[in-house]
């Protein structure tokens, strides 16, 4: 591969190839760093020409083993692609592939403003773009079919090099976590975190809550929350929009072993699933040699859907799972190759009482089960949804139409493959 061409080329041994593995704790091929976008666009090319497997990192923050790389790989790393710039005239915000949310809302908030994204801060930005067909620029008004495509389907595509999202007016929020020991709030308030104490193994229950306006206000609004005490934290105040992005960052910390599983759930919740849920879930972090798993976190995420419904709604993205119900997630934590099992063992059992409960059973029109970046490939149950027609229902023959044009040799077939047949 030619760095003149490509971008910097990293050998195991070479200073930075350990950096870009960090993740994944394998070794491959090389590790590619390009810079611009025909740099990016060079190593795709090498790699189709030479059916060189790729895997690509962004911000590094994916569990799945779907996206590791293997020793006959070629690591295609974005960290020299993480600049950050606001155009404060056009309201718009202009960032590499290789940003993490962090960089993205401190640089925005710098000048008061903010765009909608994750909630962790070290995530990385969401989609696509440099494709086996050449740098390719998309958006509302310019190659249409490939950005509708990209919101929804992106990894299946390509590799954005470079983002450009509106940016809105934000002042200061009030938010924070809260918590209490867990059986001092359940027949008083769902409360949608469950965790534990690493050191004891205290049962938690919590929130992470959030509100746009003054302390006053939101004190007010959440009264009722916060008149159950005493409580075993309390992290809420005013703070900037940018901190209340990384409430949550602990959970997630790099360095350890990480499995996501995931399911949908809708309003009322069922009151017995959600108890025995949560027995369910303190059990296995209670069994004797379990305890550097109660790093773990199980979550149902009460965020508002109704803008991407109504995207939907008008055609404008390609995802098909936003049908007003909510996403449970779990993210297992651990440090020892012999908890794996264990680990697999817990997240089935839950995720699998939610779909059971909750689940579609049609799967021509869309709507999985579960967000498909929580899903797992090492769970039987979530690998079965992880399918073109389960994903993306009425939208596959599309999606496969484009595939055909912007990645016909299906380069970018990880997490979801869309070229296969499989229902």
């Amino acid at each position: 591969m030619d760095e003149r061409a490509a971008g910097e080329v990293l050998l195991p041994g070479d200073a930075g190839y350990d950096d870009s593995l960090e993740r994944w704790g394998n070794t491959c091929a090389a590790v590619v760093r390009p810079t611009t976008a025909p740099e990016t666009s060079a190593v795709v090319r090498f790699v189709t020409a030479n059916s060189v497997p790729l895997a690509v990192r962004g911000g590094s923050h994916n569990p799945s083993r779907e996206s590791a790389a293997q020793t006959n790989t070629v690591v295609l790393d974005l960290a020299n692609m993480r600049s950050v710039v606001v155009d404060t005239a056009a309201q718009t915000v202009t960032y590499g592939g290789g940003c993490t949310w962090a960089d993205v809302n401190n640089e925005a908030w710098k000048h008061g403003l903010a765009t909608v994204g994750g909630t962790v801060s070290h995530t990385g930005s969401p989609a696509r773009s440099c494709s086996q067909a050449g740098v390719v620029k998309a958006s509302e008004s310019e190659t249409e079919d490939l950005f509708w495509a990209l919101r929804g389907a992106g990894p299946s595509f390509g590799i954005v090099t470079s983002f450009a999202s509106k940016v809105f007016p934000q002042g200061k929020v009030w938010g924070g976590l809260l918590m209490w020991p867990f059986d001092d709030v359940f027949d008083k308030w769902f409360m949608p975190m469950l965790l534990a104490d690493p050191a004891t193994g205290m049962r938690l229950r919590g929130a992470n809550v959030f509100y746009i306006g003054t302390a006053e206000e939101a004190e007010e609004f959440y009264a009722p929350l916060l008149a159950l005490a005493p409580s075993a934290m309390d992290t809420t105040a005013r703070i900037p929009y940018s901190a209340a992005n990384t409430a949550t960052d602990a959970i997630s910390t790099p360095g350890r072993w990480y499995m996501s599983g995931g399911a949908n759930f809708s309003c009322p919740l069922d009151r017995e699933l959600t108890r025995e849920a949560a027995e369910e879930y303190y059990a296995g972090l209670d069994k004797p040699g379990n305890a550097e798993i109660r790093t773990s976190a199980f979550a149902l995420e009460l965020i508002p859907q109704q803008k991407v419904t109504e995207l939907g709604k008008l055609g404008k993205k390609s995802f098909a799972g936003r049908d007003g119900k909510y996403n449970v997630v779990m993210l297992m934590s651990w440090d020892a190759e012999e908890r794996d099992a264990e680990v697999k063992k817990i997240v089935t059992k839950l995720t699998s009482a939610f779909k059971a409960k909750y689940g579609t059973k049609d799967t021509e029109t869309g709507g999985a089960d579960a967000y498909y970046n929580y899903l797992s490939p090492d769970i039987p149950a979530d690998r079965a949804l992880m399918k073109t027609w389960r994903l993306f229902g009425a939208n596959a023959p599309r999606l496969r139409a484009l595939k055909v044009i912007y990645d016909p040799t299906n380069v970018f077939r990880k997490n979801v493959n869309l070229m296969s047949s499989a229902k």
